[in-house]
């Protein structure tokens, strides 16, 4: 774990407003929920809501592509790589998050 710094003052000040205000809440019957999130469950939700909001229009070429709709073949090879690489780099951003 990283080793904690010096607060400064002001630091200090709203760390012990903020420790009273805990104090007070859990002696009053509140409980404390930690909200910090999981690394590995971003890892994996990141690129999945990646993946479905693809999802639709990776369905709409294939539609389109098999019932051979005239509206340019290079438009969709330009936008299926496009999303390829869209993919690609949302599992880069996500990766880029866990070693940092």
């Amino acid at each position: 774990m990283k080793s904690q710094r010096k607060l400064s003052k002001a630091e200090e000040k709203r760390l012990s407003i903020f420790n009273q205000i805990n104090t007070d809440l859990l002696s009053k019957g509140y409980i404390k929920k930690e909200l910090i999130g999981d690394l590995l469950k971003a890892n994996i939700i990141g690129p999945l809501y990646g993946l479905i909001v693809s999802l639709p229009f990776i369905v709409l070429y294939f539609v389109l592509k098999i019932y051979s709709f005239d509206i340019g073949e290079n438009y969709f090879s330009n936008y299926m790589l496009f999303m390829v690489f869209f993919i690609v780099f949302i599992v880069a951003h996500e990766l880029i998050h866990g070693i940092t």
